[in-house]
């Protein structure tokens, strides 16, 4: 079955407070674009939604919130025109271009890169009584959980360290075992001694992993004890998945952090259909960046904005020209950081 929206939700007054709405009189004076906010409730509706209602202030144009039941319809989405944008990660929008891993015989070869907006920075967050100081200690009992979505970057994440000898655990019995469920299961589960990793967002700041951090002293935890491997295994991954560049869950973000703990990012970034209009997309990114402190005010990952985190993920290549809307080329060449 092809993944896409099968009914389209608008999001009106999305998030509590915010006094979002799409009122007839903005529809009848601006292009209105539907715009892809991710699935109902997490942080990707929030910074959309917050997006949405700042650049409807300034922009030519008027956007149009919408969710979808999972994250996953949303480059079906934009391929097929029921959107026109999208907020989701480069891991997510560049396999279901390439119609590989679970977007296997669904390729949506009809979406643009726009801007990376920030980084999501993931974790593998033991149990507390855990015996795994660091992934290299994992067996083959070892039962991992993650969201849906996520799958497919904790099953390469592993193999990977496999094939550096990193881990002694055959990583297809850890696959086979990996459990899927929301990040409000992955709390009660882990605190419930039923899974022992759960793969979380570690920054910024998880609410959800602190908690199980303060109660069941659960911790994040590295690739190795060993900085040198780290380091080895940190450009080995950038080369494969520079979509899932390492970086690092900072020391002191939670009461068990003690220093820096490396893991593969989700880097949220904006999407568009080809067939979006250049001079809506040159806007759309020109107000975002300029406009960054006040939808930074709905959720306060939208601080990162910057023409720098761009120019960083050109330079890494989760960004590439030839994946790139010709408006957004367009831009970040007057910018100075396309050459």
């Amino acid at each position: 079955m092809k993944l896409r929206v099968t009914r389209i939700v608008v999001a009106l007054a999305l998030v509590a407070g915010l006094g979002f709405a799409a009122s007839p009189a903005a529809a009848a004076d601006k292009k209105q674009y539907v715009f892809g906010a991710g699935s109902p409730g997490g942080t990707w509706e929030m910074v959309t939604t917050g997006t949405a209602k700042v650049l409807n202030e300034y922009a030519s144009f008027s956007l149009l919130p919408t969710t979808f039941t999972t994250i996953n319809q949303a480059p079906a989405a934009l391929n097929d025109g029921e959107v026109m944008l999208a907020i989701g990660s480069f891991s997510i929008f560049e396999r279901g271009f390439k119609g590989i891993d679970n977007f296997a015989g669904h390729a949506s070869p009809n979406i643009r890169q726009v801007m990376s907006i920030y980084d999501n920075i993931m974790g593998f967050l033991a149990r507390g009584d855990s015996k795994a100081q660091a992934l290299e200690d994992v067996t083959n009992d070892t039962i991992f959980a993650t969201t849906p979505g996520n799958v497919t970057v904790v099953s390469n994440y592993l193999r990977e360290l496999a094939k550096a000898g990193i881990i002694k655990a055959d990583p297809e019995t850890l696959i086979k075992k990996l459990r899927r469920m929301t990040y409000s299961q992955q709390w009660d589960q882990l605190g419930d001694g039923n899974i022992e990793i759960a793969f979380v967002t570690g920054f910024p700041y998880n609410g959800g992993a602190d908690s199980v951090i303060s109660t069941k002293k659960a911790r994040f935890i590295s690739v190795s004890k060993d900085p040198a491997k780290v380091e080895a295994f940190k450009k080995q991954w950038l080369q494969l998945y520079p979509e899932s560049m390492m970086l690092p869950v900072p020391k002191g973000a939670y009461s068990t952090t003690t220093e820096d703990v490396w893991g593969p990012t989700e880097i949220t970034a904006f999407y568009a259909s080809k067939d979006a209009p250049d001079a809506m997309v040159e806007e759309f990114i020109d107000l975002t960046i300029k406009h960054m402190k006040e939808i930074s005010q709905v959720h306060p990952a939208a601080g990162q904005i910057s023409l720098e985190a761009n120019k960083r993920n050109l330079e890494a290549g989760a960004m590439r020209v030839d994946r790139m809307h010709p408006a957004a080329v367009e831009y970040f060449k007057k910018a100075g950081i396309i050459k």
